[in-house]
């Protein structure tokens, strides 16, 4: 098995418990029991943080909010329990109805391209939030995307306060009347550029990162920050590096004058093949920072 689609397996097992029994029911076994246990860990954190929440509330004299937090740790305690203690996952579906091997490859072979199409589709979007972000606060960027999703979005029926619409594709904003939306002539052209380039075929967010990279910095409006952001955020490069983010440079210049961009990356030499987390880390401790100054 090739780098590429072990890598591409390893995402699949991430998310579908038992996946691996399409190529080995006992490894599948294994990894389901895995996955669930990694999922009663997270819900057991979350009941801690509801039963710290009920005793502040308590402290606070508010006994108002504490029947809804007991319901609610109600429902994730039986969640819990169900996660932990259930069947074998796919593989038992398998074992009972005795799928053949021909039709478990064709699942497999489905499964695989349903979730590299997912990681395409959030690429690309990253990279149109990546372009709306450009020199601006994040509540502003959310306020852009927002807009942007109202008005060239496909409503979705029945939907809910928090999903109303799918996210423009790339056919759409290509088209589209951005006018009005508080977009700079600039960025309108970098979301033209980069829908048009998507249609066409110029960047496929399904290549290698090099290549996805390449194509992106090329674009009017793209450059290099952004198309190492949109590597580290929509495509999970563990060494993409934004040199030329200011609060980077900020941070890492502990007090002093921002570093310059090729100092920074002079620096960041050392955090090979890593600088993806580095950057996450200096940009958590720049938010902190900000929360204290605040407090």
């Amino acid at each position: 098995m090739g780098v590429t689609v072990a890598s591409r397996l390893e995402r699949l097992v991430r998310f579908v418990p038992g996946v691996a029994g399409y190529q080995d029911r006992e490894n599948s076994r294994a990894t389901d029991k895995q996955v669930r246990m990694r999922l009663v860990q997270e819900l057991g954190r979350l009941m801690i943080a509801l039963e710290e929440d009920k005793a502040r509330l308590a402290d606070g004299g508010d006994l108002s909010g504490l029947p809804l937090l007991d319901r609610l740790s109600g429902r994730i305690e039986r969640l819990s329990r169900t996660v932990e203690f259930a069947g074998r996952g796919y593989t038992g579906l398998f074992d009972l109805h005795k799928v053949d091997g021909d039709t478990l490859d064709q699942l497999y072979a489905f499964d695989l391209g349903l979730f590299d199409a997912l990681s395409a589709v959030r690429a690309k979007a990253e990279a149109v939030r990546a372009v709306l972000g450009q020199q601006v606060s994040v509540a502003a960027a959310r306020t852009l995307a927002a807009r942007l999703v109202s008005r060239v979005g496909r409503p979705i029926a029945g939907g809910t306060d928090g999903l109303t619409h799918l996210f423009p594709a790339a056919a759409a904003l290509a088209d589209a009347d951005l006018d009005g939306l508080g977009l700079t002539g600039a960025r309108v052209g970098a979301l033209r550029a980069l829908a048009c380039a998507v249609t066409e075929g110029r960047v496929d967010f399904g290549a290698p990162v090099e290549e996805v990279t390449a194509a992106l910095a090329a674009l009017p409006g793209f450059g290099a920050w952004t198309a190492q952001y949109v590597a580290l955020r929509a495509l999970g490069e563990p060494d993409a590096f934004p040199a030329a983010d200011l609060v980077l440079r900020r941070v890492a210049a502990a007090g002093g004058a921002p570093l310059t961009a090729r100092a920074l990356e002079a620096r960041a030499e050392a955090w090979r093949p890593w600088r993806s987390y580095a950057v996450l880390h200096l940009w958590r401790a720049a938010g902190d920072a900000v929360r204290r100054e605040n407090s």
